[in-house]
């Protein structure tokens, strides 16, 4: 184990590396759930997705997590007034949904104690205090990584299956 004191530097760089890592998961978040109920009442060119990331752009981390669970992790009743519809849903287990539920929200909390209460809790001209938060932003680090590679890989699924479904739709309009 490295016994070197761990530099102000260092923290500053950790919490930085830490806020931007939040933001890219709020990003994530706010793309996921715009996109997994999309439907127009009219034709595929005025699909409501403006609408919806107008909806998810003001809201808190918190909410954030618990619509993306509820969202993607659930089936949502489909309108009968769409004539073009697009949702996605997950099949998972319910111990695989419980692992990301308490993964967000430990994120999000985390997060919370981060921005509103790390001049409260450490003292960062202490060197054992630094440490301490040191070895606490290195456990965040590393669970906003598992929870980032996650969602990363769900938008690519959505982003593929969206052009697919776009493009084959569009042959089928053309037919017609």
């Amino acid at each position: 184990m490295n016994n070197k004191p761990v530099e102000l530097q260092d923290i500053y760089l950790k919490l930085g590396q830490n806020i931007i890592m939040f933001q890219r998961l709020e990003g994530l978040l706010k793309f996921l759930i715009s996109r997994s109920h999309v439907e127009s009442s009219h034709n595929v060119r005025n699909l409501n997705l403006e609408q919806a990331e107008n909806k998810v752009s003001k809201q808190t981390m918190g909410n954030l997590c618990n619509q993306f669970i509820d969202s993607i992790f659930s089936e949502k009743a489909h309108s009968e007034k769409s004539c073009f519809e697009f949702s996605f849903h997950l099949d998972a287990s319910k111990d695989f949904i419980e692992k990301r539920q308490m993964a967000l929200t430990k994120i999000n909390n985390e997060r919370n104690s981060l921005i509103h209460e790390l001049l409260e809790s450490y003292d960062l001209s202490c060197v054992k205090s630094r440490a301490q938060l040191n070895k606490k932003l290195l456990a965040l680090e590393k669970l906003m990584e598992n929870e980032f590679e996650l969602m990363k890989n769900l938008v690519k699924i959505v982003i593929e299956s969206s052009k697919y479904l776009l493009e084959n739709l569009g042959e089928t309009l053309n037919e017609n």
